[in-house]
């Protein structure tokens, strides 16, 4: 997810409770992730409103319960994306 200077890298296994933040950034930073993301096929999805709750989250810290529908939704729009390459 990505906002104008910000972005959040979540990441998820299946023996985890939740997915969890993997890392954030702002500005140089920010783009730095994107750049990194897009170059080795992590999908990038912006979606200003996510990015700015979950950028209050340190890194580490699992998605509240709160965000979960959110979150599932958000994986299952990459999933079809990448279903369609």
């Amino acid at each position: 997810m990505v906002d104008k200077n910000k972005a959040v890298a979540l990441k998820y296994s299946k023996e985890l409770p939740a997915p969890f933040i993997a890392a954030s950034g702002k500005g140089h930073l920010a783009d730095r992730m994107v750049e990194i993301a897009e170059k080795n096929g992590i999908p990038v999805e912006k979606r200003d409103d996510l990015t700015e709750v979950l950028f209050t989250l340190d890194a580490g810290s699992f998605i509240p319960e709160g965000l979960y529908e959110v979150i599932a939704q958000l994986y299952v729009t990459i999933a079809d994306v990448q279903d369609e390459v």
